[in-house]
């Protein structure tokens, strides 16, 4: 018969031993996340190492929801979106604005900004740090909203180009485009193709090109365009603004170029 008091039966090694918690130590080091999980037991401590690719951080995007305006217009609010291509230990924000607080595991993230009175090209720039003890800085990324006003263009039939006087009425009867600078609409088709019509374009004195700096795309050589004038234009917003006035130097010169491409200049 069996024994059944034999006393190793109750010894202790038999017994299963309590586990403390699991413990994770990464360290970020060069370009790899070293991963230490330790599982201690009352005589045993076992390491488990792993580690996987560093991706250094990156900001996917950071945008504003305010497209382009014009000029004497207000912004009283505005949002921000912003996403991250790796969680982040710490961000900020310019222009005395407090971002969310950072959430573990957290990428994308908003802010709605309000009590503003923007009337002028605002520029916001977001500093973020993954982990603000490794080797690696900060990474940046900026977002603008902005202000332009009107350019305007047109063909317009002038039998005397010594006597042409637009006024601002006549410059606003030309299609309009909503843009920053003059460069903005680059190319510019040409439409005027008859007798005595000339290509009329104006824009706000400051845009930043040379005068008469306009380049024909079937001309290798800057020109093609003379002053007429200047004058004030007022927008829909009330704002003025000085304006000059351009038109071809000569009249029936759109078409196409010797690639059959229709004809375009641009401002340089």
């Amino acid at each position: 018969m069996a024994n059944t008091n034999c006393d190793s039966c109750n010894d202790s090694i038999f017994n299963i031993p309590s586990l403390i918690p699991e413990k994770k130590v990464i360290v970020a080091s060069g370009d790899v996340n070293i991963v230490v999980n330790t599982v201690e037991a009352v005589n045993d401590i076992t390491y488990y190492v792993s580690y996987t690719p560093y991706a250094p951080l990156t900001i996917q995007s950071f945008i504003t929801n305010i497209p382009l305006q014009i000029k004497g217009a207000v912004i009283t609010d505005y949002i921000l979106n912003w996403e991250y291509n790796i969680p982040v230990a710490e961000h900020s924000l310019d222009n005395g604005l407090v971002p969310p607080p950072v959430t573990t595991s957290q990428l994308v993230y908003q802010l709605n900004v309000g009590l503003q009175n923007i009337t002028d090209n605002l520029t916001i720039t977001l500093i973020a740090d993954d982990d603000i003890n490794d080797i690696n800085i900060p990474v940046q990324s900026s977002t603008s909203i902005l202000f332009g006003n009107f350019l305007y263009i047109g063909n317009v039939t002038i039998t005397d180009t010594g006597s042409y006087d637009p006024s601002e009425a006549d410059i606003k009867l030309l299609s309009s485009t909503l843009a920053v600078n003059a460069k903005g609409a680059n190319p510019i088709p040409y439409t005027n193709s008859g007798v005595n019509e000339y290509q009329i374009f104006a824009a706000p004195s400051n845009s930043p090109f040379i005068v008469n700096n306009f380049q024909d795309s079937g001309n290798p050589s800057p020109g093609g365009f003379v002053q007429v004038k200047t004058l004030d234009i007022t927008n829909s917003e009330g704002y003025t603004e000085q304006y000059t006035v351009w038109r071809t130097t000569y009249d029936n010169t759109a078409g196409t170029g010797s690639a059959g491409n229709p004809l375009t200049f641009s401002i340089i």
